[in-house]
């Protein structure tokens, strides 16, 4: 019988060590507690009040949800209140129930408490396997999702950790992709069910809210998928390799309706396997956004989504898909748990005894 693994026989077989559980925690710590802070810092200097950047649509739906209220009637064209919450809600029910929480704070308190929350478990999910992925931290994406309190952080943590997957339900259309991601059928199955237990919850409290839902979502311009922009179906191409969880990040990436701004390309960071993968694709990602600035300005943020929209396929969706399709099809083995240092780098294989 062959040495299994495909080695040689007694030719050391290299094990991937992960970081300690202990060193990935302090490092989410430190990560989350800095970007709460950054985000109250940038948030207490906006002239507009009560502001929690993007999030405070969801903030203010979830605290009209506590009221009793209709979210959909508080914000919108209709409503009596003034800009920003006469802006429509673009976010289903089930993502009011989850954040209803953050209701209970001030909105700056909110979005800085929610973001530094997002980045400290998204730290926490990339460093599963080794840090390679932090460059992604440094990234446009991210960046810009923190000057606009976006949700981009949680959903790329909830594709990369079958634990927090089922915070999909948070942002469905996105949070698909995060489904897309997991290794296990089991993993995805499981946050599936936790996602259709928290619609129910939602559907008990607001009977009529998907038609509402739907009905404002049509009516928003700037949203699209990917593969619908000039060249958009080269990205079909990531079929090929659909072992891969990265592969199909990214092939739902591409089919499902998402804003095509910066922020919403995050967990495209998931693609790479190396740190100089991870460097190249945050590099591509600055020159992404370097070209979509110089070829303002803008006169609307539908002007600016649609000259986007071609610039973020180019520059970072293409890359990732010619990243993807350079491996084999097949799944990655998972690395070894045992963190640095208790464990050699290299162990022996032994001789087949048959």
């Amino acid at each position: 019988m062959p040495p299994t693994h495909g080695a040689s026989r007694g030719a050391p077989v290299p094990v991937t060590m992960a970081p300690g559980r202990l060193a990935r925690f302090a490092v989410a710590l430190l990560i989350g507690a800095a970007m709460g802070a950054f985000v109250w810092a940038t948030l207490e200097v906006q002239p507009t009040r009560p502001w929690a950047g993007d999030f405070s649509w969801p903030w203010r739906g979830a605290r009209a949800l506590l009221d009793g209220a209709d979210p959909y009637a508080v914000l919108g064209h209709t409503s009596p209140t003034v800009w920003p919450f006469n802006f429509p809600l673009y976010h289903p029910a089930t993502t009011l129930v989850v954040l209803a929480p953050f209701a209970l704070l001030t909105p700056i308190a909110a979005g800085a408490t929610f973001f530094g929350l997002s980045s400290a478990l998204l730290a926490y999910a990339v460093t599963a396997e080794s840090w390679r992925r932090l460059p992604l931290f440094v990234s446009p994406a991210f960046l810009y999702a923190s000057l606009m309190v976006q949700f981009s952080p949680l959903l790329t943590a909830a594709a990369a950790s079958g634990a927090l997957a089922w915070l999909w339900i948070v942002k469905p259309n996105i949070g698909l992709a995060a489904l897309a991601a997991q290794r296990t059928r089991r993993a995805a199955v499981a946050a599936l069910g936790v996602g259709v237990l928290i619609g129910v919850v939602s559907l008990i409290l607001m009977p009529g809210w998907p038609a509402v839902w739907l009905a404002s979502v049509r009516d928003a311009p700037q949203y699209a998928a990917p593969l619908l922009t000039t060249g958009g179906p080269i990205l079909l191409l990531a079929a090929l390799r659909w072992r891969r969880p990265e592969a199909r990040l990214l092939l739902a990436m591409a089919c499902v309706p998402s804003s095509p701004i910066i922020y919403e390309t995050l967990p495209l960071s998931l693609v790479p396997r190396s740190a100089r993968e991870a460097w190249v694709v945050c590099a591509l990602g600055w020159a992404t956004y370097a070209t979509i600035l110089l070829r303002g300005p803008y006169t609307s943020t539908v002007d600016l989504t649609r000259a986007s929209g071609p610039v973020l396929l180019w520059g970072l969706y293409v890359p990732c898909l010619i990243l993807v399709l350079s491996r084999p099809n097949a799944p990655e083995p998972a690395p070894s748990t045992a963190p640095l240092g208790n464990a050699s780098p290299t162990l022996p294989t032994p001789a087949s005894s048959c």
